[in-house]
């Protein structure tokens, strides 16, 4: 009698176990990345502000810890080598767009092809929305011969 009645009680546990801690593990698995339009935006202005030639609004656009990597004027001075090398901006093809949601944040990521006067770029941006209320900031830059 005793052994039929823990055996009913495992069970109600396992069931209840599975009830409560399933709905929760499904739903940290279901967490989506929101912040696709604004992170949109952030890579909007930083297109503009190639056109504009304005490469100080540029870095303000990149999270600190891009330049631990390069050093921030050495990027500012490519970005205009660039333009004196192939011209002025004229089109920014988009190449493809997905997000990552990920423990620690979002991860936005953009590929484009920029088109210039005299040659073109592909681009892969990563744009970082941390869990700690961090802006929406560019954390990965690579840009290549197209």
């Amino acid at each position: 009698m005793v052994s039929i009645t823990v055996d009913r009680c495992k069970r109600w546990m396992a069931t209840g176990l599975c009830v409560v801690v399933l709905p929760m593990l499904l739903g940290a698995c279901s967490y989506a990345a929101n912040e696709q339009p604004a992170a949109d935006k952030v890579v909007e202005r930083l297109h503009q502000t190639v056109r504009n030639h304005d490469f100080d609004a540029m870095l303000e656009l990149y999270n600190e810890s891009f330049f631990e990597a390069y050093d921030r004027r050495a990027w500012q001075k490519k970005w205009q080598g660039f333009e004196q090398q192939l011209g002025a901006l004229e089109k920014v093809r988009p190449i493809f767009s997905q997000n990552d949601a990920r423990y620690r944040g979002d991860y936005y990521i953009y590929g484009f092809m920029l088109v210039f006067a005299r040659g073109k770029l592909r681009e892969t941006i990563s744009v970082f929305k941390g869990i700690e209320g961090d802006k929406l900031s560019i954390m990965g830059h690579v840009v290549e011969p197209g």
